[in-house]
């Protein structure tokens, strides 16, 4: 099970809150020994994730994921379904760059 950690706090040094958000994915390493990532908008908002790969077991599947340098996703989960969305997707002309179910 992956394990997930985020923080918004407006008006701290972002790199203090990307060091609370690292601390706090290490502190759950156990739960997700397979990678670990860290996103920052800048401007108080940090996510985090330790990753347990059960799927897709490539580096393609780091989180948190972004997409179209617009979209951040990181989260805890499977989804069970992404194999018939894909397939409907891929029917729709959408393009993607991973087999993971995060990126459907």
């Amino acid at each position: 099970m992956c394990r997930i950690a985020g923080i918004v706090e407006k008006g701290v040094e972002q790199a203090v809150t990307e060091r609370r958000v690292r601390e706090m994915c290490s502190s759950m390493k156990h739960g997700g020994p397979d990678d670990e990532g860290t996103w920052s908008n800048g401007d108080g908002l940090v996510l985090g994730n330790r990753r347990l790969a059960l799927l897709d077991l490539t580096p393609a599947g780091h989180m948190p994921m972004e997409y179209a340098e617009r979209y951040v996703i990181t989260y805890n989960g499977e989804m069970y379904n992404h194999l018939a969305l894909r397939k409907e997707l891929l029917a729709l002309g959408h393009h993607f760059s991973n087999h993971t179910d995060t990126e459907v």
